[in-house]
């Protein structure tokens, strides 16, 4: 395991022990927790795609990733208080937070490794705020199964809001939401007779797996580590 592999394994080790922490502590701390920490994820990047990227990084870019979309929409949602949304905002926030650290926690030095430090380290506080804000969100209350279609439905929309904005998103195809669409690992590997075939299978276990992380965030929610039902009054400042 290279360096950065165990650096991010040691950075999701405290993340997960001070999100445990606030998620046992009073309601009005971790709201002052949780809305100083989507503040400042929602400011820093507005800075970096309206000023710095534009600007001083090439050129603009789009944010067509899930995670970079729940850049922009975890913070809004739990900052405006937005209660039809919530359960969608704590999601995508563990979600996007977990699938980053893990793929940095097992190959971080292949796919990562030429990036500048710079970068990645924006990107371990940018997706350890997400995973932060959505495990004591959704420790906060028990989301009922009705949530279930909300939380496909964002997924769904994410991914119809990337494929429409493909043309105009530069390097698409080196984009892990790009990547998925397309099958590419699929389309590497299976020889062309078996394709339309192999394809098919894909897709289905693409779906049957977003539909698996959402029906486990529905029965853990409430119990990361224990329920308070007086949690989302507060960070919604009700």
């Amino acid at each position: 395991m290279q360096w950065l592999n165990l650096l991010a394994l040691a950075a999701f080790a405290l993340l997960q022990r001070l999100a445990l922490h606030v998620s046992r502590s009073s309601a009005a701390q971790r709201r002052r927790i949780v809305r100083a920490l989507c503040w400042a994820l929602l400011a820093g990047n507005l800075v970096r795609y309206l000023i710095v990227y534009p600007f001083f990084g090439g050129g603009a870019r789009l944010p067509a990733e899930f995670s970079t979309v729940a850049y922009f929409a975890v913070p809004a949602i739990l900052l405006a208080g937005c209660e039809t949304l919530e359960s969608w905002a704590a999601y995508a926030g563990l979600m996007a937070g977990f699938f980053y650290y893990a793929a940095m926690i097992l190959a971080g030095g292949a796919i990562y490794g030429t990036a500048p430090l710079r970068n990645t380290c924006i990107s371990l506080f940018c997706h350890g705020t997400l995973y932060f804000c959505g495990f004591v969100t959704a420790s906060a209350r028990h989301y009922p199964r009705r949530e279930l279609g909300k939380l496909l439905a964002g997924v769904g929309l994410v991914a119809l809001r990337a494929a429409a904005m493909r043309p105009l998103v530069a390097g698409s195809g080196r984009m892990l939401i790009y990547i998925l669409l397309d099958a590419v690992p699929v389309r590497t590997v299976c020889p062309d007779g078996a394709l339309p075939a192999a394809l098919a299978v894909y897709y289905v276990l693409l779906a049957v797996f977003v539909v698996l992380t959402a029906e486990w965030f529905i029965y853990r929610s409430g119990r990361f580590p224990r329920r308070r039902a007086s949690y989302r009054a507060a960070v919604c400042g009700a």
